[in-house]
């Protein structure tokens, strides 16, 4: 049985904080530091660690599969839900009666509390060997405290974070701990931060680090120290700063010092969420055992793979990014590079090493997954990752789908062959909180969509917290998605068995509206492409596409669409590695569409977040199909916008453009999965006998759906009406929803 609830428990063992540095005095703004003995992991015994990944069952049991997300986590270091906060019985009872696996942090890297979950999380593995046991971290930036420890311990040295460009000190500064005026050269360089290509306002204060110039005029990355700037004043080029923070070494700096600001990479802009940015430029600044910061965060994480996290099966990635950051000092020489050149390729490349570095490092038998929903950077890390993580899927503010073909793109290729075997996708139940949460977590059509998705791409699902922050009396829930655990039977997972078929396009089984040219390579069809400074020539049966600009950036088109709703086109498409990166590094291809006007059509516009008209797919030096849809067209016909920031040659073949929604099936041991995520269009699948089946004339039925009461009591029964527990009898008709349908003989 899944999901069971056992009766609160009386005893709630007490919040305990994690430490940070001992600070000597508070900054207004500045991360706070809970007052605590030291800030340590607790001891953990750790057990002989003879395993392989082939034990867990989340790599071999059959379909859907799910894991718990971050809410193991949260249900024992916080305050909700009710009951379990503390309580390593029930914590225990009810993630090991009701997951596969847990996915939680327990290093003190970003979050205050969650140190004591280390020993309840070894625990859980030792007592449940079968189950999947993944850290969780924040591979972009750490909380300015414990950064601090760090590098006072020699974990991390200042070289090894990220800096925005500052300006040279004026005058000598004096050993004085607490307020101190410093002067500068330009106070304007400061309390500014150059995030995503905008330049952004601190509300707040800002943390800068003081450094000597050593002969070279490189900085003496020793000598060096962080204060917190409270405010400055431009016309008279001072700050004002507080010195001695969480135990900071002061020191005296002769004239001529610099002023120099790490990068921020907390939550927002502003508040008191400080984290500093690893530097992952592969020419970063060396500490004195001759280590960048790849190297550093690699040997942190190694060492606790080899201590007390031996028995974790492997680690989630969180925002494993480099593109925030448009102009930064990331070689260490006090002036920030920017553009398509450094910090962005050396960066990139950097990310690529760390990922080969961290295999090495943790060996095979770990599993490393990577964000997966945004690919700005998680195409630079090479094969060697197990797979991704979306959270939220396609991304996390779609609740349209609109980016349906370009979520299947994504997890379709890190489910390939381009990935560290045994592969491991997961997409986390969670939304963007710019939409309501309490209607997210209902039975609903999107999240039909979102679990089809899953299954028919073999991948795990990871289940959120369905409460919003302030819900602290709130009780995990009582029931699952019914799809997950077969509605009313409430089995365990993996109740569909292993996929018997491939997963099926159908669009793909309609007529071709450009009548095989695409296939054939005709000239018709290559005087379609277009783009200034590039040749289109026929090579084979593939169309090479090579630019003499920086970037790539085509079109093709028009595409004839008068009289349709949707469209979907196919594209088999392989590129040359880019000449500044590594050659199994990979590339991200953006697709747009544009009606006659030069309007973008589809894409998503939902919950505060705007991705009109956008496709995506990573892209490589091997074969993939590339696949676009758009629904709800009024265009009479769409001109496709190519672009990618590799300019190598790109080789396209087998296009094909269909009046159909991107709708698909995959069929499983015991069941079949069908999704049709167009608004526009329908779709009638007849389930005995659809394109390409591998067991047609099987015969199904509907699972039985549950009422789902909500956190605020309220009986909800969307899930009952679409899944009635009725015998499949005739062909089924799907509009923006999707079905897991019960083999019946």
């Amino acid at each position: 049985m899944r999901f069971q609830w056992t009766a609160i428990a009386s005893a709630i063992l007490a919040l305990s904080l994690l430490a940070g540095c001992d600070k000597d005095e508070a900054a207004p703004n500045a991360p706070s530091a809970p007052k605590a003995p030291e800030n340590q992991q607790p001891e953990v015994v750790v057990p002989a660690d003879n395993r392989t990944l082939s034990s867990l069952d989340m790599l071999t049991k059959g379909f859907p599969k799910f894991v718990a997300f971050r809410n193991s986590e949260a249900y024992f270091d916080r305050v909700r839900p009710a009951g379990m906060v503390g309580n390593e019985a029930l914590w225990m009872d009810y993630f090991s009666k009701n997951y596969d696996g847990i996915i939680g942090k327990v290093l003190l890297e970003e979050n205050q509390d969650v140190g004591k979950n280390l020993p309840v999380f070894v625990k859980y593995k030792e007592e449940h060997p079968e189950k999947t046991v993944l850290l969780h971290f924040n591979a972009r930036a750490k909380r300015v405290n414990q950064m601090l420890k760090d590098m006072m311990d020699g974990t991390f040295f200042p070289g090894h974070i990220l800096y925005q460009e500052g300006s040279k000190g004026v005058g000598d500064i004096a050993e004085a701990k607490g307020e101190t005026t410093l002067k500068v050269e330009d106070a304007d360089k400061f309390f500014h931060m150059n995030w995503r290509g905008a330049n952004m306002t601190y509300q707040g204060g800002q943390w800068a680090f003081i450094v000597n110039l050593l002969p070279d005029g490189k900085p003496d990355w020793y000598s060096g120290e962080y204060v917190y700037l409270t405010g400055h004043n431009i016309e008279d080029n001072t700050l004002q700063a507080k010195r001695g923070l969480y135990g900071t070494p002061v020191r005296s700096f002769k004239a001529g010092q610099y002023v120099i600001l790490p990068c921020e990479g907390g939550s927002s802009v502003g508040d008191d969420d400080f984290n500093f940015v690893y530097n992952y430029s592969v020419d970063g600044p060396k500490d004195k055992s001759g280590r960048n910061g790849i190297d550093a965060l690699v040997d942190f994480l190694g060492k606790h793979f080899e201590t007390d996290l031996k028995v974790f099966d492997g680690i989630a990635m969180d925002v494993l990014q480099v593109h925030e950051f448009t102009s930064v000092d990331a070689d260490g020489d006090l002036v920030a590079e920017s553009g398509l050149g450094m910090p962005n390729v050396e960066l990139r490349k950097g990310l690529y090493e760390f990922a080969k570095k961290l295999r090495q490092r943790l060996g095979p038998d770990k599993l490393i997954t990577v964000d997966g929903q945004d690919m700005s950077d998680y195409v630079n890390v090479g094969s060697y990752f197990n797979g991704m993580e979306s959270e939220g899927w396609p991304f996390h503010q779609d609740l349209e789908v609109s980016e349906w073909s370009s979520g299947l793109n994504r997890t379709l290729y890190y489910q390939g062959d381009n990935v560290t075997q045994p592969r491991f996708t997961y997409f986390v139940s969670k939304m963007n909180s710019d939409v309501d949460r309490n209607k997210m977590y209902q039975p609903s059509d999107y999240w039909r969509l979102f679990n089809a998705a899953a299954a028919v791409t073999k991948s795990v699902v990871a289940v959120s917290s369905p409460w919003k922050q302030e819900d602290r009396s709130a009780k995990p829930p009582d029931k699952m998605f019914d799809e997950l655990v077969k509605g009313a039977e409430n089995v365990e997972g993996g109740w569909l068995g292993q996929p018997i078929g491939p997963l099926v396009r159908l669009a793909a089984s309609t007529p071709d509206l450009l009548e095989g040219q695409g296939v054939e390579m005709s000239d018709s069809f290559i005087s379609m492409f277009s783009g200034d400074r590039t040749t289109f020539a026929k090579n084979g049966g593939r169309l090479a596409v090579s630019s003499q600009k920086d970037a790539t950036l085509f079109r093709f088109g028009p595409v004839d669409t008068k009289g349709m709703t949707d469209i979907t086109l196919f594209f088999t498409i392989s590129m040359d590695p880019d000449k500044r990166l590594y050659d199994d590094m990979r590339s991200e291809l953006i697709i747009k569409a544009y009606d006659p006007s030069g309007k973008v059509v589809g894409g998503a516009e939902t919950g505060g977040l705007v991705r009109k008209g956008l496709s995506d797919s990573p892209i490589g030096k091997d074969e993939f199909e590339v696949v676009v849809s758009y629904r709800d067209l009024k265009a009479d016909e769409l001109t496709l916008e190519f672009s990618t920031t590799n300019n190598s040659v790109m080789y396209l073949s087998k296009v094909t453009a269909h009046n159909a929604p991107d709708a698909v099936y995959r069929e499983f041991e015991h069941g079949l999965v069908i999704a049709n995520p167009s608004r526009s269009s329908d779709y009638t699948f007849d389930t005995s006998n659809l394109p390409g089946m591998t067991s047609p004339g099987r015969k199904y039925k509907r699972i039985q759906g549950t009422p789902y009461r909500d956190e605020k009591g309220v009986l909800r029964d969307d899930s009952v009406k679409v899944n009635t527990g009725q015998p499949v009898t005739a062909p089924i008709q799907l509009t923006h929803d999707a079905l897991f349908l019960d083999v019946t003989d």
